[in-house]
């Protein structure tokens, strides 16, 4: 057991990311000192730049966060890259945790990692028994190396550590570039921007019957922490609801919080990634001792996004671009 208080440093990797920033919210309530990295202030695929992290921290607690994620075009766009960065900075981090001899680090994975026709809803013990899903399988190999890792370093080096799999996330801080984001953070902005416009449709990939477990980012942010502190085990947890909700009735969610009055139009000729995706949650429900059912409604998350994004748009539409 770990507990966060009396002044342990911790060091937060891709803390202005869209986990990460949520993570931070919660770890500023701990009497902890963070520590915090990003995309824009060091180049985590460069070792030496991540040495200089670990010396001068010389964190006891990692959260290991940082990635090179995107939506389906993107992925479709740069595997090579999406397979290069993730392969590095996972390396990079877990080799300068043994190093600097940090306690214990707590590993965030990818859903998609999971095989393609695994049976769903998708058991933890299943991630390695096929191949991902054609359109990322280059980053969902990648992010599969955290769980290599962690048996890798434990096995050798005696470094504990958790990797949680996080459902389909969604919250305030994501990324609302159309070219980037993945569906929830797309469709706020359609809604929004349609609404605000006075445009008589919103146009949609797919035929809205792809069925997604869509987790709040705060409740994953919350979890990571629990699991810090009181899960030894190394082997991955779903962090997730253990039900699913359709696109099209989030975009009737949507439809109602924005006040959207016109005509959703669905590309049926367009990707949309898998029909569904289950996640089983039956070995979180032991691991966090049933918390999972304070866990926040799909209407209650979708309203906090939507308002939030409706907050900060003139602020960060520079960042989203066009």
């Amino acid at each position: 057991m770990i507990k966060l208080k009396n002044n342990i440093r911790c060091l937060v990797t891709g803390a202005n990311g869209f986990l990460g920033s949520h993570l931070i919210d919660q770890l500023k309530k701990k009497k902890i000192k963070i520590y915090i990295t990003s995309s824009k202030q060091n180049d985590l695929r460069d070792f030496y730049q991540v040495e200089k992290i670990f010396k001068k921290y010389k964190p006891q607690i990692v959260f290991n966060l940082a990635a090179k994620v995107g939506g389906i075009l993107d992925n479709k766009n740069k595997p090579a890259d999406y397979f290069f960065d993730n392969i590095q900075i996972i390396s990079n981090t877990f080799e300068l945790a043994k190093v600097y001899k940090v306690k214990k680090i707590i590993n965030v994975g990818a859903g998609c990692g999971y095989p393609l026709n695994a049976r769903e809803p998708l058991k933890e013990e299943d991630i390695f028994n096929g191949v991902p899903q054609k359109e990322s399988i280059a980053y969902s190999t990648a992010k599969k190396m955290l769980f290599t890792a962690a048996e890798a370093y434990k096995r050798q080096y005696g470094l504990k550590s958790n990797v949680i799999i996080p459902s389909n996330l969604y919250g305030e801080y994501d990324n609302f570039n159309l070219k980037e984001s993945h569906v929830i953070p797309a469709l706020v902005r359609k809604f929004y921007e349609s609404t605000v416009n006075n445009r008589k449709e919103v146009q949609i990939w797919g035929d809205g019957s792809a069925k997604r477990d869509f987790i709040y980012a705060r409740d994953v942010a919350k979890s990571l922490i629990y699991l810090c502190e009181y899960s030894n085990d190394i082997n991955p947890v779903n962090i997730c609801t253990g039900s699913q909700v359709s696109i099209k009735q989030i975009a009737q969610k949507l439809s109602k919080i924005s006040g959207f009055k016109g005509k959703v139009v669905w590309e049926k000729n367009m990707p949309e990634g898998q029909k569904s995706r289950s996640f089983s949650i039956s070995k979180l429900k032991k691991v966090l001792k049933n918390r999972h059912k304070k866990f926040t409604s799909i209407e209650d998350g979708l309203r906090k996004t939507y308002e939030w994004f409706q907050a900060n748009y003139k602020k960060n539409i520079r960042l989203w671009k066009i």
